[in-house]
């Protein structure tokens, strides 16, 4: 991965956020986004699995809010997230480990919970998302090609300078194709991660 870049990315966030803090006092933002990135800790939900995944996901995370209760302590937000993963993979099959890669885009939505009523940069949320990929190649337990990329994310945001915050996160991955085309035994991860994000 290019580091340069993402070091460049996170001092583009931080130059927005202290031009805005300059021209506003808003504390509560209604739109962000993020460039994430995340890594599997474990393949599948068993102890003992007959194959390895390890997925490592690059992706954009475009937040929208939808709704917030009166009191403004939770809300509502859609959430589309296009990404290119990377991946390596072995199994009783395969022995020797394995490159492939994953590319699509999920849309669902995130809940946030707030910890203080005077600013929407320091809360929890849950978000869930779905959406088509195409995986070029796969363990047998799993056609590749055409196949579905559902997620649960539970994590922490919390303010970094102006409108730039960062998520820490972790949940689960599910991908299979809703049998249409076997094998469809899907590939499950385990996933942690992180994002940098600018608010607005």
């Amino acid at each position: 991965m290019n580091y340069s870049l993402v070091t460049a990315a996170a001092l583009w966030f931080i130059s927005l956020s202290n031009i805005q803090a300059q021209s506003t006092t808003q504390k509560h933002y209604n739109n962000s986004i993020a460039l994430t990135i995340e890594r599997s800790v474990k393949s599948g939900y068993k102890v003992n699995q007959d194959y390895s995944y390890v997925a490592t996901v690059h992706q954009l995370e475009f937040e929208q809010s939808i709704v917030r209760n009166s009191e403004e302590q939770v809300s509502l937000h859609l959430l589309v997230v296009p990404q290119v993963n990377t991946a390596e993979f072995k199994d009783w099959k395969i022995k020797t480990l394995q490159r492939t890669w994953e590319a699509g885009i999920n849309a669902g939505m995130k809940i946030h919970a707030y910890l203080s009523k005077h600013s929407h940069q320091t809360f929890l949320f849950a978000s869930f998302t779905t959406g088509p990929h195409y995986i070029q190649r796969t363990p047998v337990r799993q056609n590749e090609g055409f196949i579905f990329n559902n997620n649960m994310r539970l994590g922490f945001h919390f303010p970094i300078a102006g409108a730039v915050g960062m998520e820490i996160k972790a949940g689960l991955r599910h991908m299979s194709n809703l049998g249409f085309f076997p094998p469809n035994h899907g590939l499950d991860n385990v996933m942690i991660g992180a994002n940098l994000n600018y608010s607005f």
